[in-house]
């Protein structure tokens, strides 16, 4: 029997405190979740998986002498439209726009709220822009914000570091 198993999301942040608390709020939601402590093991771990969102704090995006970390996870076959979720201590105007500019869908500042996360988690898996491709993939449930609520299979939840 194979196990229908729930969007996989990777989280990249070099404060492993938020990390750790990002991981967990996340793997209550039972959603299929890998963790990265920098540019390269974020980099390793998005050319293994079919990504469904990343997570990514601002200093992991250029912190390997000016590689574009989203550009590249987007050049990847399995991940050209992954969505881009930013988070940071700061949020001014500047530091939005600029993540915006490198594909970010989303902006939360740190610390995590962890219903904030959750609700922003939830629009961007059904970005207009992917609803379709996520309709045809078994491991993703109807969102009953967006569709009638169905039944789900068996959820697997894993945590594993890059």
């Amino acid at each position: 029997m194979n196990a229908i198993t729930q969007p996989t999301i990777l989280v990249a942040d070099l404060d492993t405190g938020t990390l750790a608390q990002t991981v967990r709020i996340l793997s209550e939601l039972e959603f299929t979740v890998f963790s990265a402590v920098c540019y390269s093991s974020a980099m390793s771990a998005a050319m293994k998986l079919d990504l469904d969102l990343l997570i990514c704090d601002v200093t992991v995006q250029h912190c390997n002498a000016g590689h574009d970390l989203i550009a590249e996870v987007h050049r990847l076959p399995d991940n050209t439209d992954v969505p881009i979720i930013f988070t940071s201590s700061g949020q001014g105007p500047d530091v939005i726009r600029r993540q915006h500019d490198f594909g970010g869908a989303y902006h939360i500042k740190k610390p995590l709220e962890s219903e904030v996360l959750k609700e922003i988690v939830d629009c961007a898996l059904w970005l207009p822009h992917l609803v379709q491709s996520h309709i045809n993939k078994p491991h993703f449930p109807a969102n009953p914000a967006v569709f009638p609520a169905s039944a789900s299979g068996p959820v697997i939840a894993n945590q594993t570091a890059f």
